[in-house]
């Protein structure tokens, strides 16, 4: 049951593995998806993860709580979003992303 195909409202997966968020340190210092981030969501599907639930993905700079961590509070960063999604789906997964903002674990400053 676990490696057979399965419909997630409306997302077909091609199994029911799922990878959880967590944080991965690899986007770069402004926060731009990095060829490694890349790197790492197509090792997790090629190792036959069906679904990865991105790290966190900072939705206003006053969010940002841990450094080299993704952003998505400015267009500027969606044509890496995009090629890293691209990425994955051109390996068969499916992604989905984990909107952050850090809250009072942010930078005083």
């Amino acid at each position: 049951m676990i490696f057979e195909s399965f419909t997630l409202k409306g997302v077909e997966l091609k199994n029911r593995l799922v990878r959880s968020a967590t944080y991965e340190k690899r986007a770069d210092e402004s926060g731009f998806v990095t060829d490694g981030l890349i790197d790492f969501y197509e090792t997790l599907t090629r190792g036959g993860v069906g679904l990865i639930i991105t790290g966190n993905t900072v939705v206003h700079p006053s969010g940002i709580s841990v450094p080299q961590v993704t952003c998505i509070y400015d267009d500027k960063y969606v044509s890496g979003l995009k090629r890293l999604c691209d990425a994955v789906h051109a390996l068969g997964g499916r992604i989905f992303i984990q909107l952050v903002h850090g809250g009072r674990q942010c930078f005083p400053s």
